[in-house]
């Protein structure tokens, strides 16, 4: 195939609609034309690229350096929160750390082998444990380099996993953080999932990649199939199917109800649930 052909035979397939898309390449060994359908659909967050961020500790909140509907970079700071758990496990990393530098600096041929690896380990499961309780490396590394025992406050900033936009915050400052809470939900937005619900005949004529449209208003958005779920829902009696939609223009948002629009084969293009 000479280049011009290639190019020709690509706007072709660029013209073409998803049915045709869909029924041309189902019809490449079958002659079963396809029909597009519409069903109903809902817009959820795409929770692979989501993250929620939480105390690990009992802390009491200081202060907000982020607000709903900002958008942020990864790793920013979000909270600086505070706890004497924190407090307690800075102070042992810090002793943990100076004892393992005296250590070294003494070497091997003048502290027994058993003082060696008890400070090597001491200063390892100090560190860990900071690390744990919601400190990123980066600010231990600063707490032992500043080497002052008054930095050890148990106060701590957490970060934000990812980058994306805030669409939960659900915190007053001077409150305590239990474990486990979620002080923050960041989202990316530019690619959301739509859920559509289908009877079995009309699931069984979908597979992973068929192109979808989405109607949003007057906005139509392109998508693709992502993934059909093996479990029948016992009370509606449909099939999930879940679709990739890019976001262009912020039309989209979680939990608004769209209308999808997407080819299946003729036999199996029954009216919507």
């Amino acid at each position: 195939m000479n280049r011009n052909t290639r190019y020709l035979l690509i706007g072709i397939f660029l013209a073409l609609s998803p049915a045709e898309v869909f029924a041309a390449d189902a019809n490449r060994g079958a002659s079963e034309p396809a029909e597009e359908i519409t069903a109903p659909g809902e817009v959820q967050l795409n929770a692979y690229t989501s993250a929620q961020v939480t105390s690990r500790i009992a802390a009491q909140i200081m202060q907000r350096h982020v607000r709903l509907g900002d958008q942020i970079k990864a790793g920013v700071p979000l909270v600086t929160l505070s706890s004497v758990e924190m407090a307690e496990a800075q102070g042992a990393l810090m002793l943990a750390d100076a004892e393992w530098n005296r250590v070294q600096k003494l070497g091997k041929d003048v502290v027994s082998e058993r003082r060696y690896v008890e400070a090597q380990t001491a200063r390892q499961l100090a560190y860990a444990k900071v690390i744990a309780y919601g400190m990123t490396r980066e600010q231990v590394e600063q707490l032992l380099r500043s080497a002052d025992p008054a930095r050890a406050d148990g106060s701590f900033a957490l970060v934000a996993p990812r980058a994306g936009r805030i669409i939960l915050d659900d915190f007053i400052e001077g409150k305590l953080a239990e474990p486990g809470k979620v002080l923050f939900e960041i989202t990316d937005e530019s690619m959301l999932w739509v859920q559509v619900r289908l009877s079995p005949a009309q699931a069984s004529g979908v597979r992973v990649g068929l192109p979808v449209r989405v109607r949003a208003g007057d906005t139509w958005l392109a998508g693709r199939v992502i993934q059909t779920m093996h479990r029948l829902d016992e009370q509606t009696r449909t099939y999930t199917v879940r679709c990739e939609v890019r976001n262009s223009g912020d039309v989209l948002h979680s939990g608004q109800f769209v209308d999808v629009r997407l080819p299946i084969k003729a036999s199996h293009a029954e009216a919507a649930p």
